[in-house]
């Protein structure tokens, strides 16, 4: 779907409509037909969870990376590119592992540099 060399990405979702990195940030931008979903995951107390920074992930109440995963493998998301920024490389291993589970959305993670 891109745009004449460019493409609408919903960075953390539509952190502009909804909370960044949440279900709702990501059902948000489909209707505008977004070419690309990115998603910032850090590891908390041994879980992947979606979060932006240290304190995001501190915060609580983050979804869970394989449950956004799950969410995004869904019909509405049909033709829409993932992102997975990951903010710690030494996270990089575990959720390569979760995204290539049966099921997800894809098996690509970006470690940030």
């Amino acid at each position: 779907m891109a745009w004449e060399g460019f493409q609408r990405i919903g960075h953390g979702g539509a952190s502009a409509l909804a909370p960044p990195n949440t279900l709702a940030s990501f059902d948000a931008p489909v209707a505008v037909a977004i070419d690309m979903v990115e998603v910032d995951v850090r590891e908390r107390r041994g879980e992947l969870v979606l979060a932006h920074t240290i304190f995001h992930a501190a915060h609580g109440g983050n979804v869970l990376l394989g449950d956004a995963l799950a969410h995004l493998a869904g019909e509405p998301f049909a033709g829409v590119d993932p992102n997975v920024d990951v903010k710690h490389p030494a996270s990089r291993r575990a959720c390569s592992t979760t995204c290539a589970a049966p099921g997800c959305w894809s098996g690509r993670c970006s470690p940030r540099r």
